[in-house]
């Protein structure tokens, strides 16, 4: 429905844009409707992206999560490419198995150039406007950007030469309702901290953009 529904928009914006005057402010702002309408749809029907295209790619080939069996798959073949370890619990059949090798290798390099995209365009306007401050940023947002990714990987390694499985739970355990309340009360506290660890960085970065006086420099060669 949000893709049939920008797609409208689109439609509509074209047209105003081809009756209206070239001319005139208002054409050139429905110009740039038209612009970011088709960049919205291409954008939201890649299925390398989880998106209107992915779920549509899901639908078709009837594979649900796709995108983390795909990862998960391409995880097991490279271990037993490089190690011979065999993993019982990905057993596919050959047409999953051929999705899961393209459909991962495809996702993970889009992905990769995405994140390298826009971490080389922030860094190139923090770095423009604050100097050596903005590169420190930059390499904040890098952080916070493979924060995750990198934990996973780091996880899965320390797992696979330790030779230790997955954490898994078997049977029942009856909890209770006291050390619910602890437990909940654990994670509540944690969030808290965290965020406001963050808000507290954000409110720094922000008072450094906005109050402290930094001296304009010219990284080059200019002529007056």
């Amino acid at each position: 429905a949000g893709a049939y529904g920008q797609m409208f928009v689109w439609a509509v914006v074209t047209l105003l844009w081809r009756i209206t005057a070239l001319d005139t402010g208002l054409n050139g702002f429905i110009f740039v409707i038209v612009i970011t309408s088709g960049v919205t749809v291409l954008f939201n029907f890649n299925p390398l992206i989880k998106l209107d295209g992915y779920y549509l790619l899901v639908d078709y080939l009837e594979i649900p999560n796709l995108r983390q069996k795909a990862f998960g798959y391409l995880s097991s073949l490279l271990k037993y490419k490089l190690f011979g370890r065999k993993d019982s619990n990905r057993e596919t059949s050959v047409r999953a198995g051929r999705i899961y090798v393209w459909y991962g290798l495809f996702s993970l390099i889009y992905s990769t150039l995405l994140l390298s995209v826009v971490f080389v365009q922030a860094e190139r306007f923090l770095v423009s406007r604050l100097g050596g401050i903005g590169f420190v940023l930059s390499l904040v947002l890098l952080f916070f950007i493979l924060k995750q990714p990198l934990r996973v990987v780091l996880k899965g390694i320390a797992r696979f030469f330790s030779g230790k499985k997955p954490e898994s739970f078997h049977g029942s355990v009856d909890l209770n309702e006291t050390q619910i309340r602890e437990s909940t009360g654990e994670k509540m506290t944690t969030r808290r901290k965290k965020l406001m660890v963050y808000s507290g960085i954000i409110v720094l970065i922000l008072l450094l953009l906005f109050l402290a006086k930094w001296e304009l420099k010219i990284g080059g060669s200019c002529e007056i």
